[in-house]
């Protein structure tokens, strides 16, 4: 009878460590998934999306040019429409693009676990700085009540963590004289913090110097600006200024770029420090921002730029593939007078929070310029980031223009960051 009892008691006892030890098993399992929750919903779901379903049935695959453009107007984003529709100021030239089904985001998972995780810590502080961001990573408000959060999700987005950009060329480009001059360009990039696909997760541990990104560029062409670098870095703290720095080979001088010329054009180009190299390079503090609805509007983000073609004189690229995106719309105001753009309305991605489009106001109200922001989805970790692989600029009251590709992105490449990021290394890496 005892030895039944204790048999009895025996195998209760395997069987509750048995039962333990696959719960420890699945514990792990069931946090992953939850961790892998994507909480950014989709531009367009439900009844939104069958509608879009049904408008891709006429327009998927298609190219739209001159002619049928007035059948989808009301999508076209305003300085596109212009450029293809007036040839008398913008020239006769094909701008054709042809149309892709909308196709949701696919987020990495270290995107994904990092949004999860810190995304119910962020804070916004009353200086409107979210509260320890630095420590952060991921999308902070995955469904934005404010103009302010939105701009947030757009300054911690990652866009690949550390990468280099090979042999981009661009043009500014005059309309009326079809006179250019072509540029090639290389760029290294870091993210000290925010990191969410390349470790260390999710901040560069040791950051003395207190950056949030650098980036460092030396030129090719045009031959009299061959071997020209800069390094521009970007500090956590929000209301330090940024630094910048200029070498000049045919001087053999390094110059700093003072923060007060962040509103002049440079080198002949149409955008300003502000708007390269993701629509926005400033401490978002300097405007207001505020949600003023959302626009279906066709935008590049799952562009080939292989394929993108331009004559001479061009200032928009042939062969743009454009999806229609529900466009989150912020209206953003720069707080000081006088700055060159008082006024800026932002068509953000509502899945990837990456500035696809921007219509440029200046003091008198007009429309000034536009300029696009196109992405392409490249595979990291099992899921995709968002890159921007080119970009165009139009001004349409000068008839001028601005356009680049980025070139091949390397993500994968491992390379050391201080031997970039310092001022002494600006001149060793020239000749």
């Amino acid at each position: 009878m005892c030895k039944k009892v204790i048999t009895r008691t025996l195998t209760t006892r395997i069987c509750m460590i048995l039962l333990w030890a696959a719960s420890l098993m699945v514990a792990p399992l069931r946090g992953a998934t939850q961790a892998a929750e994507w909480l950014v919903p989709p531009a367009f779901e439900g009844a939104e999306l069958e509608k879009v379903r049904e408008w891709e049935k006429t327009w998927a695959g298609k190219t739209i040019n001159r002619e049928n453009v007035e059948q989808v107007k009301e999508f076209v984003p305003e300085g596109v429409y212009e450029v293809m529709t007036d040839p008398s100021k913008f020239g006769d030239y094909d701008f054709s693009f042809p149309v892709l089904p909308y196709k949701t985001f696919n987020p990495a998972p270290g995107l994904l676990e990092a949004t999860a995780k810190y995304s119910p810590q962020a804070k916004m502080g009353a200086d409107e700085v979210v509260e320890n961001f630095e420590t952060m990573a991921g999308v902070p408000f995955p469904q934005p009540k404010t103009g302010l959060e939105a701009a947030w999700n757009f300054y911690m987005w990652s866009r690949g963590d550390e990468f280099i950009r090979w042999k981009g060329s661009g043009s500014p480009v005059d309309i009326r004289t079809k006179i250019e001059r072509g540029a090639i360009t290389s760029h290294w990039t870091s993210y000290y913090v925010n990191r969410v696909n390349k470790p260390p997760l999710p901040a560069v541990p040791k950051n003395r110097r207190k950056i949030r990104k650098a980036r460092f560029m030396i030129m090719e062409a045009p031959p009299h600006m061959t071997d020209f670098t800069s390094l521009h870095v970007h500090y956590i703290d929000q209301f330090k200024p940024d630094d910048g720095w200029m070498y000049w080979p045919r001087f053999r001088k390094i110059t700093k770029i003072e923060t007060t010329t962040r509103d002049d054009v440079y080198d002949g180009l149409d955008w300003i420090q502000d708007d390269f190299p993701d629509g926005f390079d400033d401490k978002l503090h300097v405007n207001n921002y505020k949600i003023v609805g959302s626009k279906k509007v066709l935008l590049g983000r799952h562009i080939n730029s292989d394929v993108f073609e331009r004559e001479q004189g061009m200032t928009l690229y042939r062969g743009v593939q454009r999806e229609l995106i529900n466009a989150l719309v912020l209206e953003v105001v720069y707080k000081k007078p006088g700055y060159v753009y008082p006024k800026q309305l932002w068509y953000m991605d509502p899945e990837t929070w990456a500035i696809l489009a921007k219509k440029i106001y200046n003091g008198q109200g007009q429309l000034w310029k536009t300029m696009a922001v196109y992405t392409e989805m490249r595979d990291i970790g099992g899921g995709e980031v968002a890159m921007p692989m080119a970009y165009s600029l139009v001004d349409l009251i000068r008839r001028h223009g601005t356009l680049d590709i980025i070139g091949k992105t390397d993500i994968d490449k491992k390379w050391k960051r201080d031997s970039y990021f310092s001022i002494r290394n600006l001149d060793r890496r020239s000749y």
